[in-house]
C-alpha cells in the first residue's frame, strides 16, 4: 500500500511538471508571436480607447497628474514578488487597497468555492491609470486556473472609475508589454490556423502571473 501511494505521488508530480513547462512554452510561443506583430495584434474591431491606452502607454505620456501613464503596472514585476512586496510597490505608488470577493462574470454575484465561502480578491487601483488584481487564494472552481495568480492592467483614461473586469482596457504582461484584455481584442486573422489554439491559449497564460508562495 505505501509503495502504491508513493507511485501515485510521483506519477501526480510528473503531470504537474509536465502541465507547467506545457504553460512556460505556450507563453513563450505567443511573446515571439506577439514581438513579431505587435502593430498587427489588435483586433479591427478594438475600440478607440484601446488603441489610445496602447499608444500612451508605449510613449510614456505624462499625465495632468505629474505621473507617467501606466508605470506603476510597467515596473511592477509579479513573478519576482511576494504578496508582502507587491502591497509594499503599490502603497509607494500611491495605489488604493480594494478588498473585494471574485465575481461570476455571468451573474455578477460573488463565486463560491466547494465550501460555499466566498473567494477574496484583493485590486490595487493607481493614480496613473493601472491596476492590480490579486486572487490570493486562486479561482478554486475555475477549470482554467485555480492556483493564487494575479493580472496587471490599465484604465482609460487615467482617472475613470473601476469596479471590475470591465473597466480594464488593456492587460499589461510581466515583461511591461500592452496586450489584448481578452481574445475578442486580439487579431484572430493573423494567427495561423494550425497554431490558433496554441497562441490563444499562450496569451492567457501572459495576461495571467502565477504568484509566489
Amino acid at each position: 500500500m505505501y509503495n502504491l501511494r508513493c507511485l501515485f505521488f510521483v506519477f501526480l508530480l510528473i503531470g504537474c511538471v509536465s502541465s507547467i513547462a506545457r504553460r512556460d512554452h505556450l507563453k513563450k510561443e505567443f511573446l515571439e508571436f506577439y514581438s513579431l506583430n505587435r502593430e498587427q495584434i489588435w483586433a479591427a474591431s478594438a475600440k478607440e480607447k484601446v488603441k489610445a491606452a496602447v499608444v500612451d502607454f508605449q510613449n510614456k505620456r505624462k499625465l495632468s497628474n505629474g505621473m507617467i501613464y501606466g508605470n506603476s503596472v510597467r515596473k511592477l514585476k509579479l513573478t519576482k514578488s511576494t504578496l508582502e512586496e507587491i502591497e509594499n510597490e503599490m502603497s509607494s505608488n500611491a495605489c488604493l487597497k480594494k478588498t473585494d470577493t471574485i465575481q461570476d462574470p455571468k451573474t455578477g454575484k460573488p463565486k463560491l468555492d466547494s465550501h460555499q465561502k466566498q473567494v477574496p480578491m484583493d485590486t490595487y487601483i493607481c493614480p496613473d491609470g493601472g491596476v492590480v488584481r490579486i486572487k490570493k487564494q486562486g479561482d478554486p472552481m475555475s477549470a482554467f486556473r485555480p492556483q493564487p495568480h494575479a493580472i496587471k492592467a490599465l484604465r482609460y483614461p487615467f482617472n475613470s472609475p473601476y469596479e471590475s473586469f470591465q473597466h480594464e482596457t488593456v492587460k499589461v504582461d510581466d515583461e511591461g508589454n500592452p496586450v489584448p484584455k481578452w481574445v475578442p481584442d486580439l487579431n484572430r486573422e493573423i494567427l495561423p490556423p494550425s497554431r490558433e489554439k496554441d497562441l490563444i491559449e499562450g496569451w492567457a497564460e501572459d495576461v495571467h502571473t502565477d504568484l509566489r508562495d
